[in-house]
C-alpha cells in the first residue's frame, strides 16, 4: 500500500487552474505528472 503524503506546496496559479480545469481527479493527475518529472 501506499499511503498519500499531506504537504504544503506553492505552485504558478497558471499551473493549478490548469489542473483544475481538467475536471475531477486533477489532484490524481498532477501527482502523475509529478511522478513522471521524477522519473518513478
Amino acid at each position: 500500500e501506499n499511503p498519500k503524503v499531506a504537504v504544503s506546496l506553492r505552485l504558478d496559479p497558471e499551473i493549478v487552474a490548469r489542473f483544475k480545469a481538467s475536471g475531477p481527479g486533477w489532484q490524481t493527475r498532477m501527482n502523475d505528472a509529478l511522478r513522471e518529472a521524477a522519473g518513478l
